[in-house]
């Protein structure tokens, strides 16, 4: 490559804006930058977790025992649901 060639070819490439954010030479002062916004925060929670389908209670009812004092044993029914 002749030395001629060697000179102009990196002010060809800078003058063709080849190098983004690289400003020709009669710019008027420095690139202005804005500062970098924050992402808006939201109002409430960012997720909520919600199931496809409701799970069915197990429920069973059974009789039991109960001692009482004073009153001595008694049988209830007593549901427990899972």
């Amino acid at each position: 490559m002749p030395a001629f060639a060697r000179l102009l070819l990196p002010a060809l490439v800078f003058a063709l804006g080849a190098f983004p954010g690289a400003a020709p030479a009669g710019a008027a002062g420095p690139l202005r930058r804005d500062p970098p916004t924050a992402p808006a925060r939201p109002d409430g929670p960012s997720t909520a977790w919600t199931s496809a389908e409701p799970e069915p209670l197990a429920c069973a009812q059974t009789r039991r025992k109960l001692w009482r004092p004073g009153e001595g044993w008694t049988v209830k029914t007593v549901t427990t649901c899972r």
